[in-house]
């Protein structure tokens, strides 16, 4: 797995694979955005430089500029891992020599047993434990890949897991195609009952809220319970889920216990729905409405079970414009909220703008 999105992207534009280093163009901006809005008032000129030509690659790619995209992401690499990946991405027990592996996808893996074939029927007329051996020390090259791939995202939400089909910006265009197609249906047909628009945007709007919310609340009891039951188990001492249990600094214990919750999270979506809906009273009959409740209950539980939980910011209170794009008509003071925004984390980046109607 590579140290940071960012780096596999340079890695693949300098390997010319530019289809795939396209595709994480989106990701990357908003790794390098977030760094830079935690750490840059702290950059030295040559990790500004180093950010400045990673975006200049990014800029390439997205224009079909690719020979350019090859040569300053040449001139890059090296220097972004110099000068930003050692710095910022060194966690847990991953140490500074990891930041150079290539990543282990799907066919990095093929690649690695192509010509690890290749090299074996070259060398066929040697002893068959030369193979053996051979054959341990690539598997045990991987292990130390994987474990350093997983110490380094433990707790460093911006260094995403491209094998995950529900990181965080993936469930961020999701959670815009729910808005672009659930939404607008469900929209239509609360339309025919109800004549204000204002209204139906907010049930809409209370809708997908209270499903963040309720999630939440939710995934916080899930691992109440888990700590409960695994104290019990391993220490004989009965814990009510309802007392909190406090973690003793330094204790992996919860931390496995929220990979295991996400891992097996897509069980929790054959109720969660039927129970949300009861919660909030829901009783409407039209297969649209319905469609849209359950894939908002869907997606908003998959960002609560992120660790940490994907950010979906408050649309009752604060207002920052930078977080939002217009409805039907622009302005300079909100009239009502239409669409949530999403953030990495909390005091992470953004992943998703929110929609606002203004006032004329």
């Amino acid at each position: 797995m590579a140290t940071s999105i960012t780096l596999q992207l340079l890695d693949y534009t300098v390997d010319q694979e530019f289809s795939k280093a396209k595709a994480l163009c989106e990701e990357a901006t908003v790794e390098i955005n977030t760094l830079v809005e935690k750490k840059g008032k702290q950059f030295t000129a040559s990790q500004t430089e180093a950010i400045e030509k990673v975006r200049k690659v990014i800029n390439n790619l997205v224009t079909n500029q690719t020979k350019s995209a090859k040569a300053n992401a040449s001139s890059t690499t090296s220097k972004f891992t110099q000068h930003i990946v050692a710095t910022y991405f060194k966690k847990g027990e991953a140490s500074s020599q990891n930041y150079e592996q290539k990543p282990i996808t799907d066919q990095g893996m093929h690649g690695s047993i192509h010509k690890k074939k290749h090299d074996t029927n070259r060398q066929s007329d040697g002893p068959r434990g030369a193979q053996q051996i051979d054959a341990s020390e690539e598997y045990k090259k991987n292990q130390a890949s994987k474990q350093a791939s997983h110490a380094l995202r433990l707790n460093n939400p911006d260094i995403a897991d491209l094998s995950d089909a529900n990181r965080p910006t993936k469930i961020a265009e999701k959670f815009s195609e729910l808005y672009d197609n659930e939404w607008t249906e469900a929209f239509e047909s609360l339309s025919k009952t109800e004549s204000s628009e204002k209204r139906n945007i907010e049930t809409l709007l209370n809708i997908v809220t209270g499903a963040y919310e309720f999630c939440r609340v939710e995934a916080d009891r899930q691992i109440d319970n888990l700590q409960s039951n695994c104290i019990e188990v391993f220490k004989g001492e009965k814990v009510s889920p309802s007392r909190k249990y406090t973690d003793p600094p330094n204790d992996k214990g919860r931390e496995y216990l929220v990979q295991y919750r996400k891992g097996i999270a897509q069980l929790s979506l054959q109720n969660l729905p039927g129970k949300f809906k009861n919660v909030m009273k829901i009783k409407y009959n039209d297969e649209r409405i319905i469609a849209y409740v359950d894939k908002a209950v869907e997606l908003t539980w998959w960002m609560a079970v992120q660790d940490p939980p994907v950010y979906m910011c408050p649309t009752t209170t604060h207002f920052d414009s930078n977080l939002y794009k217009p409805y039907t008509q622009s302005g300079k003071t909100p009239d009502f909220f239409v669409w949530p925004a999403l953030k990495l984390y909390k005091d992470g980046g953004l992943l998703m703008k929110g929609v606002v109607q203004y006032k004329n």
